[in-house]
């Protein structure tokens, strides 16, 4: 049977390159044959993907100022910095150079603001730099949730891909180190827009929720099939048949199956912490349902695409346990 699988899919080209994928088709048709039963697994409702950058995005409050202002804080570096933003290249910034823009600007207004001689002028500055403190909080949302990298992070592309575990922990460091550099008042910009770049990952957040989706949907049905197949060892006689389950149960559950869940719910214990720090930045309700979606942890009553995945592992695992255990086969036993 095993050489007739690997034919299969050296042959058909709908044989999927994805490694979960591929085991779990065969452990639902060795766990469908020894308990002489179908099994299926439904596609996957299409992923609430993240909302679109124009509908996240907070617009910035307008602000100008006029030149003759303008010359007149020569004696400031805040001339510098608001002659850079109005140049050609500060015309477009991204969202990372924009959220450190206005940081320096608060810093170097509130330097300049001692050496002001002009009472308007003075007035002007000061209110630049409470406007640009009151939007701090909306430029982060933005730096994250509307700019590229977090988005390309939790996007749903390159589905043929399996994630895996080193790369699930180097960018939970990443978010960790994102967190950090967004929480202080001067960051180094260079060590920002490094970081950022860590998030810029073919296979990250978006695609664990791939595979989260993937295996429940196969887990489900392999879990009715366990729960409503008749018993196999009546009396608890261990019958042939149940001796066949307990080989599907330790050479394809045990050795092949039981990894990737591992694997899986490693990824999720790195990822979903290091991406929940960064909710504090939310101000869309848009976002807010995405995260309740897919990535709350919050309790039992979770139906997020994260909880419903590790229900499915824990449901499906005291399956195997009644029916390993009826035959006398459960491992302790």
């Amino acid at each position: 049977m095993k050489i007739t699988w690997v034919a299969l899919c050296l042959t058909s080209a709908a044989c999927s390159r994805d490694p979960l994928k591929n085991d779990l088709d065969d452990y639902h048709y060795r766990l469908g044959n020894t308990l002489n039963q179908s099994l299926t697994a439904p596609a996957p409702p299409p992923l609430l993907p993240l909302p679109g950058r124009r509908d996240v995005r907070i617009p910035a409050p307008e602000q100008h100022i006029d030149l003759i202002d303008f010359l007149k804080l020569s004696q400031c570096d805040l001339q510098r910095l608001v002659g850079q933003r109005n140049g050609a290249l500060g015309r477009v910034m991204t969202d990372s150079q924009q959220w450190l823009y206005d940081r320096a600007f608060v810093r170097l207004g509130l330097q300049c603001l001692p050496a002001i001689d002009d009472p308007e002028l003075k007035a002007a500055v000061a209110a630049a730099i409470e406007a640009k403190r009151a939007f701090r909080p909306a430029l982060t949302h933005n730096l994250l949730w509307a700019g590229p990298e977090l988005r390309a992070f939790l996007s749903y592309g390159g589905q043929g891909v399996a994630t895996d575990v080193a790369s699930a922990r180097l960018q939970a460091s990443a978010l960790d180190q994102l967190y950090q550099l967004l929480s202080q008042p001067a960051p180094d910009g260079a060590a920002l827009e490094t970081t950022l770049a860590q998030l810029l990952a073919p296979n990250g957040g978006g695609q664990l929720l791939v595979q989260l989706q993937l295996a429940e949907a196969y887990l489900i049905p392999a879990t009715r099939a366990l729960v409503e197949a008749p018993s196999l060892c009546p009396q608890g006689k261990l019958t042939r048949r149940g001796e066949v389950l307990g080989n599907v149960f330790r050479v394809i559950y045990i050795e092949r199956i039981q990894p990737h869940l591992s694997g899986l719910d490693q990824q999720l214990r790195q990822l979903q912490p290091a991406l929940a720090q960064h909710r504090a930045w939310v101000s869309s309700p848009a976002l807010a349902r995405y995260w309740s979606a897919h990535w709350s942890l919050a309790g039992p009553a979770d139906t997020s695409t994260a909880a419903r995945f590790r229900q499915a592992v824990a449901a499906h695992t005291r399956a195997w346990q009644l029916r390993l255990g009826e035959c006398g086969l459960r491992p302790g036993a």
